[in-house]
């Protein structure tokens, strides 16, 4: 609730709270990386959504992770994680398609 409302402070006390019960589980350390996404701090999302990873593999933890490489100005690896939650994930999903259609044409021209 304190995501949706935009109070990201709050959200992360509660998420941290989470993981102080069950450090280990891979819905609370994926919320915590889209809060630290939102709160600028993509050197901590990456961590916590690597670690999400490492227990699950899910589309929306292989998104995320790829949306703070590219706030890394890491392109090639924003793409692979790009490209895997794309192969977990609906391939009719046209947001996605454009954001690794986008990042390949970029990646090109480099």
């Amino acid at each position: 609730a304190y995501y949706r409302q935009q109070m990201y402070s709050e959200a992360e006390r509660t998420v941290k709270g989470g993981l102080a019960l069950m450090p280990d589980d891979p819905e609370l350390l994926n919320g915590l990386g889209k809060v630290f996404i939102v709160s600028g701090r993509f050197g901590d999302a990456k961590e916590v959504l690597e670690k999400a990873i490492a227990i699950r593999e899910r589309k929306d933890y292989y998104y995320n992770l790829g949306l703070t490489m590219l706030y890394l100005g890491e392109d090639n690896t924003a793409a692979s994680y790009l490209e895997k939650a794309g192969a977990l994930k609906d391939k009719n999903d046209p947001k996605l398609q454009m954001l690794i259609n986008a990042l390949r044409i970029n990646l090109e021209g480099m």
